[in-house]
């Protein structure tokens, strides 16, 4: 699933997304700075905070080379059947929102093993960046090119990119962002050592 970055008004409306279908991991993609009151900080604090009808806390973090992950507990105290459900709110460092591309394919992939590595069911994560394309439709091509990788054992941008934007054309518009998706093949193939398995 991908999406916007949470506005104001939109918020409430992601974490009752991420509540209500059990996203097991929120990644936010885009740097955006503080002051930036159209993209409020997602990231709630150690003290519960009524969202709607939920109530989210924040229990832990840890910082990793890439990113940092925050754990979050959402509860729905009104809806006394539900239970409380674990997520990980996984913020990304590295690409500031103004620019089109990361400086470089490691923090994408490195997120994206951590993605893999957390959820079991991939298309039960959430991704957001600044606009809902920009950002997550890099990472959406990056995802089906890994896992053509995977499965396939070919390196086929074109495929990967075609698979993705015959139903939103806008998450990849550039040959740039074609260039870095081939920049970050060469980066997995040579991170993961897996070149062998192509000969």
């Amino acid at each position: 699933m991908v999406g916007e970055h949470p506005q104001p008004h939109t918020v409430q409306d992601l974490w009752r997304l991420v509540y209500e279908k059990r996203v097991p991991v929120w990644t936010l993609l885009h740097t955006l700075p503080l002051h930036l009151l159209n993209y409020p900080g997602v990231v709630p604090s150690e003290e519960p905070q009524t969202v709607g009808y939920l109530v989210i806390q924040l229990t832990g973090s840890q910082v990793f080379n890439y990113f940092t992950e925050y754990y979050v507990e959402i509860t729905a105290p009104k809806l006394s059947s539900s239970g409380c459900h674990k997520c990980v709110l996984l913020v990304m460092e590295g690409w500031p929102h103004s620019d089109l591309l990361p400086a470089s394919p490691e923090p994408l992939l490195a997120v994206l093993e951590r993605v893999e590595a957390i959820s079991k069911v991939k298309n039960s994560s959430l991704f957001t960046c600044k606009d809902g394309v920009t950002g997550c439709g890099v990472m959406m091509a990056l995802l089906q090119l890994v896992a053509r990788m995977k499965l396939v054992q070919e390196v086929d941008v074109y495929r990967s990119v075609l698979s993705i934007v015959y139903d939103r054309p806008q998450f990849i518009t550039s040959v740039e962002q074609y260039d870095f998706l081939h920049t970050a093949a060469i980066c997995y193939l040579n991170a993961f050592n897996v070149y062998k398995n192509f000969t």
